[in-house]
């Protein structure tokens, strides 16, 4: 999932319209039997901020001469990494370098988790609703989320009434 925005139409209590960006990850997968968890996280946050991290996280890739973050091998320096020369030390660094650009990024974190022997029972239990994935599950309980925080900021009624999903 590569983000989405919500656009409302015009809002004429304060005369703005409002996009928000949300770049997720997701952890664990329903198939994995052995997985007690499925994890969904990531960072809100309008355009204007992630075009300045979009820039600081090129450069930064450019720096350590990688293409990509991926945690799964950057932490155990597998895959893309191993011919580095990298050792614990220096991975550190340059984890470091990227949290430092996410933390200068005015975002709001967000995230859900579910506890899969929870979703496979209620699934189980009601075999009439149509439950799609744990990880759509996990998406749309963000959006909702978000949706009722803005609601509680009394930015507009009608919030959420156009969505716009890329994938």
């Amino acid at each position: 999932m590569s983000g989405f925005g919500i656009t409302p139409p015009s809002i004429s209590r304060r005369g703005f319209t409002l996009m928000i960006h949300l770049f997720l990850d997701d952890s664990g997968k329903e198939s994995q039997p052995t997985n007690p968890w499925v994890c969904m996280a990531g960072y809100l946050a309008d355009l204007e901020p992630l075009i300045a991290l979009n820039g600081k996280w090129r450069q930064l890739l450019t720096l350590h001469g990688i293409r990509e973050i991926h945690m799964k091998h950057l932490i155990p320096i597998t895959g893309m990494y191993a011919g580095l020369g990298w050792d614990a030390a220096k991975r550190d660094g340059v984890v470091g370098d990227f949290v430092r650009a996410i933390n200068e990024t005015r975002m709001f974190g967000v995230g859900v988790a579910v506890q899969m022997s929870a979703w496979n029972k209620a699934k189980k239990d009601h075999p009439e609703l149509s439950w799609g994935t744990v990880q759509q599950f996990c998406l749309e309980r963000i959006i909702r989320r978000v949706i009722d925080q803005l609601h509680t900021a009394e930015i507009d009624d009608t919030l959420g009434s156009r969505l716009i999903v890329h994938r």
